[in-house]
C-alpha cells in the first residue's frame, strides 16, 4: 500500500543487501529481503582487489598513525558476505565504523574505486592495506549487471524486478492512485 524506493546498485557481488544492513534502520526495511544474484558473475565488477597507503587510510579515518601498527577486524552480518563494520585497533583504543561509513570515508580521501562495494575483507601488509570484495556499490535493490544479464538471457523487466524486490507488487502508477 505504500510506495517503496527503487534502490539499485552497478554489481551485488552475487547477493544483494537489504536496507538496514547497510543504513542501519530505515523506514522500509521490511520491504526488502537479500537475494542471490546469479546474472551478474561475469561481471568486470564482480570482484576487485585493491591497494591504499596505510598512512592514507588512517588518514582518511581520522585517526593518527604514530606507534604500533593497527589491527583491522571486520565484522560481518550473520548469514551473509556483508561487511556490518570494521574496527580499528590503534594506540591501545578500538575505533568501530559502520562499514558503509568507513567505504565512503575511504572513497572520500583515496577515489571511489578503492573500497568499491559492502562485500570486503582487509588485510595488513607493512605500510600497505589491502582490500579484497565482491561488487561494486551499496548492494541494495536491483544489481544494474545483473538485471542487464538477465535481460541478455531472455528474462523480462517484470521477472527481472520480482527476482530483486520479491516483497514488493509491481503496480503501475495510475493503478496506486485509484
Amino acid at each position: 500500500g505504500r510506495v517503496v524506493p527503487g534502490y539499485f546498485h552497478a554489481c551485488c557481488g552475487g547477493e544483494t543487501a537489504t536496507p538496514p544492513m547497510i543504513w542501519g534502520a530505515t523506514e522500509f526495511g521490511d520491504c526488502f529481503e537479500p537475494v542471490v544474484c546469479p546474472y551478474c558473475s561475469g561481471s568486470d565488477k564482480f570482484y576487485w582487489k585493491r591497494e591504499a597507503p596505510l598512512a592514507g587510510v588512517l588518514e582518511a579515518l581520522g585517526l593518527e598513525g604514530v606507534g604500533v601498527p593497527p589491527v583491522f577486524s571486520v565484522a560481518g552480518h550473520e548469514g551473509s558476505n556483508y561487511t556490518r563494520a570494521v574496527t580499528v585497533a590503534l594506540g591501545g583504543e578500538e575505533h568501530t565504523f559502520a562499514a558503509e561509513n568507513f567505504r565512503l570515508l575511504i572513497g572520500r580521501a583515496l577515489g571511489w574505486n578503492t573500497v568499491r562495494s559492502n562485500r570486503f575483507s582487509i588485510d595488513l601488509e607493512g605500510d600497505t592495506v589491502g582490500f579484497v570484495g565482491t561488487g561494486f556499490g551499496h548492494g541494495v535493490g536491483l544489481c544494474q549487471e545483473g538485471a542487464s544479464e538477465a535481460a541478455r538471457s531472455g528474462l523480462g523487466w517484470s521477472r527481472i524486478l520480482r527476482h530483486y524486490f520479491p516483497r514488493c507488487d509491481i503496480i503501475a502508477m495510475d493503478e496506486l492512485k485509484r
